[in-house]
């Protein structure tokens, strides 16, 4: 992944946030998907310590933000 692979989002209830394309792609290739209110409390949380959130294979493994 590098730095390019980062996708602008703006959510209307979350505000906006980064995610990768590998996740996105990832998810779809899979058929899974990230649980939508864990998925906002992390870009809340997130979001706090200044910046834009961003959200990564990784990242959503670590906080267990994927289903399906």
């Amino acid at each position: 992944m590098s730095i390019d692979d980062y996708q602008d989002r703006e959510c209307n209830d979350c505000g906006r946030y980064q995610i990768t394309g590998t996740l996105l792609a990832e998810l779809a290739a899979t058929k899974r998907w990230l649980d939508i209110e864990q998925t906002r409390l992390w870009i809340g949380i997130n979001k706090t310590s200044g910046g834009i959130p961003r959200l990564s294979t990784f990242e959503a493994d670590q906080q267990n933000l994927i289903r399906g």
